[in-house]
């Protein structure tokens, strides 16, 4: 539970046995960092665009923010779902 839910999400349910879940849960929490990586540089270039006076139109960052912060909350919650999951299998198998 603690590697799903503090490491990687998917990782501890790929190690747990739910394969599929597993990996499907660590893709979503992959590209939901790489989303959220991508609107940081953008901010970061937006942010020095202002220093320097150049700004352009006005952004969508907000968009990628919740798009990647999302995908990565949804990662989280799904393997924090299968973890339980687990702890009961585990639990009825005693």
């Amino acid at each position: 539970m603690l590697v799903n839910l503090f490491l990687w999400p998917g990782l501890g349910s790929w190690q747990g046995g739910r394969r599929v879940s597993g990996a499907l849960q660590m893709a979503v929490s992959l590209l939901g960092a790489g989303v959220a990586l991508v609107w940081f540089i953008r901010l970061l270039l937006e942010l020095l665009r202002a220093i320097q006076g150049t700004r352009a139109e006005p952004s969508d960052l907000w968009r990628l923010a919740f798009t990647g912060f999302g995908l990565v909350a949804l990662a989280w919650l799904w393997s924090l779902v299968t973890s339980l999951a687990l702890l009961r299998e585990a639990e009825s198998e005693e």
